[in-house]
This record gives C-alpha cells, structure tokens and sequence, in this order.
C-alpha cells in the first residue's frame, strides 16, 4: 500500500497551503529522481486553483519549484491529490 504521513505543517493563509510529507514508496520526479519527501503547496486565485508537488528535504526546504507529477490544475484539495496519486494519507504527524 503507498502511504503518505505529514512530517511538518507549513504556510496556511486565505490563498495558500502547504504541508509537507513522507511518501512510502517514494514518489518519482519527471527525471526519474526518488524523493521521499515533498512539499504539497494548494493556492487559490480568483478563480484559479491549483495543488502541486514538489520535492523537499527533512527540513523542508525545497529541492526544485518544478511540480512533480499527480499535480493538480481545478483543486485545492490535498485530499485530491493523494488520491491522484494512489497513495492514502495516514493521520497524524511523525518525525522524519
């Protein structure tokens, strides 16, 4: 089973949020690079929403602004994404 854990909560404001994740397997970048953490960054602009991926460290500082694929156009909703991507969001926090 692919499963997702939140390692890090991080901006939340009435356009944005992002929380950051552990991915088990790792998620794949386009370059074909693993990464087992990533960064899932919602945004909403007028009538323009998007949810994308991309790939951080353990701090949560991010590695590359190109979104990783099951990035989403027309949701801002995490939830969308892990099912995008077949994997199940456990609950609850963990150290990474």
């Amino acid at each position: 089973m692919k499963t997702a854990f939140r390692f890090m909560d991080g901006r939340k404001d009435n356009h944005n949020t992002q929380d950051y994740y552990y991915f088990d397997p790792p998620l794949e970048d386009y370059d074909g690079t693993k990464h087992e953490t990533a960064v899932i960054s919602s945004a909403h602009f007028g009538e323009s929403y998007e949810c994308y991926i991309f790939p951080c460290d353990r701090s949560g500082k991010w590695l590359s602004y190109v979104e990783m694929p099951g990035s989403m156009r027309g949701t801002i909703s995490h939830d969308d994404v892990f099912d995008n991507i077949g994997y199940r969001l456990i609950e609850g926090d963990i150290d990474v």
